[in-house]
């Protein structure tokens, strides 16, 4: 090989390198309201963090326009959003942390473009025939409700970070009521409302007596 093929081939190994590197650091197409938001809320919007009414740190993460506010779309880096979660300074010491993949996540949806995007517009609700806690409650829990209501961190002394906790506060009345934010109920969660499809979810697994 002469010295100057093996230049075209060192250069072309480079930038197959780089395009792999991309590939696994992004992933496209993360819908904002669907996957960012419910990581916002369940991580950082509890009592006395950044929510609406306590905005610790004058931050918000209730709204799109709000968390906008330390975002620059398209530059992770340069977003204080993403280097106070990166970093782990955020959630604080003694709550829960965003896993890797949240991070991920983030820093995916502000690299192209960081957009109020859905998903709603391309996938239907699913059907409600065979609702499990496995297949589909724990996860609306883990995006929306565990930042608030876990082990550690009882809200309302409710917890749903667990099969048998979560049966415990829906087998008492008040899930259901505070998920549709009805009279007499203190709307949960308290910043955002779940999507009708979520809580289809949710009272189809409570009407068929909570499936594991």
């Amino acid at each position: 090989m002469t010295k100057k093929q093996l230049v075209v081939f060192s250069s072309m190994l480079i930038i197959l390198l780089l395009l792999n590197c991309r590939k696994d650091e992004y992933i496209p197409n993360v819908c904002y309201q669907e996957t960012i938001q419910p990581i916002l809320i369940s991580r950082c919007a509890m009592p006395g963090c950044h929510n609406s009414i306590d905005r610790a740190g004058h931050y918000d993460v209730t709204s799109y326009n709000a968390v906008m506010e330390k975002v620059t779309p398209k530059y992770p880096s340069s977003s204080e959003l993403y280097n106070k979660i990166n970093d782990n300074s955020m959630p604080p010491k003694g709550y829960m942390a965003l896993t890797k993949l949240d991070k991920k996540y983030i820093r995916s949806w502000i690299a192209f473009g960081a957009m109020n995007s859905s998903c709603f517009n391309t996938l239907p609700c699913d059907s409600l025939s065979n609702i499990t806690y496995t297949n589909s409650i724990k996860a609306i829990f883990d995006n929306n409700c565990i930042g608030c209501h876990n082990t550690s961190r009882a809200g309302g002394g409710w917890m749903l970070d667990s099969y048998s906790a979560a049966k415990n506060c829906a087998q008492s009345g008040r899930l259901i009521g505070a998920l549709q934010s009805l009279p007499g109920y203190f709307a949960m969660p308290p910043d955002i409302k779940l999507s009708n499809c979520d809580i289809a979810k949710i009272q189809q697994w409570v009407r068929k007596d909570m499936p594991q």
